[in-house]
């Protein structure tokens, strides 16, 4: 009897771009905000508007 196996399509992610307001399939996350009490939240910028306004992922601030 044949099997069908399951589907190995990618799938795309998208994120909210803070700087441009809009959603987004190149974010990456550019920092974060801390609270005291309460959940955090990351800031994620596009690869356009990482460029335009020189900021650099999240990943390479050594932080």
């Amino acid at each position: 009897m044949y099997e069908e196996q399951p589907s190995r399509l990618p799938v795309q992610t998208f994120t909210w771009c803070q700087w441009h307001e809009g959603y987004t399939a190149t974010g990456l996350m550019v920092g974060a905000i801390e609270q005291g009490s309460g959940p955090g939240m990351s800031v994620y910028a596009c690869a356009p508007c990482r460029q335009e306004h020189d900021l650099r992922p999240w990943s390479e601030t050594g932080l």
